[in-house]
């Protein structure tokens, strides 16, 4: 039996994020941030979570524990916004809790210089292994306790998201993002994790099957949502050396835009998708009674 741990104080809760996540206290005194199951882009967000901050400590990247917290339904009395309320009484059960550290502030530019090259390197090429499209200057997605810097926010790794649902994603379309990483750059010594990728998968097992049946009943039957996490993440780490090459040769071919410059790209190429398909036209034009 998987040992969770269970919330007994809701200590306060974030403003900073459409998910509302909450600070929590647990039954043995330790606090956590908890990342709801049932909001935002459901599931898959804990999932991706809970599998790479497992992972990433094999690997030498930095990272916060985590652990599987159990949200009792009678927490949602502690909270006073309604908003809230309702989130957590739909949330109640199993949900993602990540270590909270007091003294950790978002990491910031002026950081870099404390950052050594080998850990900005290595943050680099897993995101880069993952397929993690949402570390930007913009949105770093790190912290910094004292001077330890640590990763958050896996939640957008693609290659998790086509393993849950069993869907393929341009692998091309994931480096144009993946060309904003803060740590990024075309002198790196390339670093791989060949070396430390077997201990990494011989964890795989005991983290696929810690995750709950909820989180994995979206996409179908958690045993087979399961068996393809394990599957998909063996091959990813069976040799990384070369998924990162690849990668990396690619990269090289990708001019830099900024996130202003690919989301605005990205809005006019669905528009031009629409126009020569005539979708605005037929979102536009009036339904036809029956018997005009």
């Amino acid at each position: 039996m998987i040992h969770r741990k269970t919330a007994a104080r809701l200590v306060k809760a974030f403003r900073s994020g459409s998910s509302l996540p909450v600070l929590i206290e647990t039954d043995e005194g330790e606090l956590f941030v908890i990342k709801w199951h049932n909001t935002g882009e459901g599931a898959i967000e804990c999932i991706s979570d809970w599998i790479w901050l497992n992972l990433a400590s094999c690997l030498a990247v930095p990272v916060p524990a985590a652990e599987i917290i159990l949200i009792p339904t009678e927490l949602a009395e502690q909270a006073v916004d309604g908003e809230l309320k309702e989130l957590m009484v739909k949330s109640a059960g199993l949900n993602l809790g990540i270590r909270y550290f007091d003294s950790a502030r978002p990491w910031r530019a002026e950081d870099w210089p404390q950052t050594l090259v080998s850990t900005r390197e290595r943050i680099f090429l897993f995101d880069l292994l993952i397929l993690n499209i949402d570390r930007t200057e913009r949105n770093p997605n790190m912290l910094m306790n004292h001077h330890e810097l640590l990763c958050i926010d896996f939640s957008a790794s693609v290659q998790v998201r086509m393993a849950a649902s069993g869907r393929s994603i341009s692998e091309d379309s994931c480096l144009v993002w993946l060309r904003q990483h803060p740590f990024y750059s075309q002198t790196m010594s390339y670093t791989t994790f060949q070396d430390a990728a077997a201990s990494a998968a011989e964890m795989i097992p005991s983290v696929i099957a810690a995750l709950p049946d909820g989180w994995l009943s979206e996409f179908g039957d958690p045993e087979q949502t399961r068996a393809g996490l394990r599957r998909h993440l063996n091959d990813l780490l069976t040799d990384p050396t070369a998924v990162i090459h690849r990668r990396l040769e690619k990269l090289v071919n990708i001019p830099y835009e900024s996130v202003e410059m690919l989301r605005r790209r990205v809005k006019q190429n669905s528009r031009q998708f629409q126009e020569k398909y005539g979708l605005n036209r037929m979102r536009s034009e009036p339904r036809k009674q029956s018997g005009e």
